[in-house]
């Protein structure tokens, strides 16, 4: 895209999130597109539906925040707080983003690529955790996303004006720690394969 394009397209999505915090999931899309100051036409000829507006908009924040998160996290020396690194900087986006995962039609098609990156690297993250003694050695790859799951729940619960999710953060991650666990009942397979995942991961 030329230059001038660009920056309709960054304006546009900064709108768009700034719109849906603002207004909440049900915003039309003119009021997106006044805010970023662009015409309905513009909007429309970057994004062909409200879907790929928001699967974009959420992009440009994970992109922000959770891309970064992730590098550190893979980078540190220590696994558990790799994956702390990681669960703090998703969650929040998810609470800052809420009104705009909301606004989605189909949650999964527009978080779908998303998600499988944020489990795989959490799942890589647990796997050198068990590795070193941190995490649980029972653990699979369906129990990480099933908990992260859990965690992004809690926005739902508690207000959206602060940061009480971190509790919940905290108390996931001790569950995840191999001192005074209990035994688990045995994994179940997850309904569908999402990243092609094995376990154990091969080493890294």
């Amino acid at each position: 895209m030329r230059a001038d394009a660009e920056r309709n397209v960054e304006r546009i999505l900064r709108a768009a999130r700034e719109t849906f915090a603002a207004s909440g999931p049900d915003a039309p899309l003119d009021e997106i597109a006044r805010r970023a100051g662009v015409g309905i036409a513009t909007l429309y000829r970057r994004f062909s539906d409200r879907d790929e507006l928001v699967r974009a908009a959420i992009e440009q924040s994970v992109a922000e925040m959770v891309s970064p998160a992730t590098e550190q996290a893979l980078d540190d020396e220590d696994p558990l707080r790799g994956l702390t690194t990681l669960l703090n900087a998703a969650m929040s986006v998810a609470a800052r983003e809420r009104n705009t995962l909301a606004a989605a039609k189909d949650f999964r098609a527009a978080t779908g690529e998303i998600s499988d990156r944020l489990f795989g690297t959490a799942a890589l993250l647990t796997r050198r955790g068990q590795a070193a003694g941190l995490i649980r050695a029972d653990l699979v790859p369906g129990d990480v996303a099933t908990i992260m799951g859990m965690i992004t729940s809690a926005l739902w619960t508690t207000n959206p004006d602060d940061d009480g999710w971190r509790r919940y953060v905290v108390l996931a991650l001790d569950a995840l720690r191999p001192e005074g666990a209990s035994p688990l009942p045995p994994a179940r397979p997850l309904p569908r394969s999402r990243s092609g995942w094995r376990w154990p991961l091969p080493t890294d």
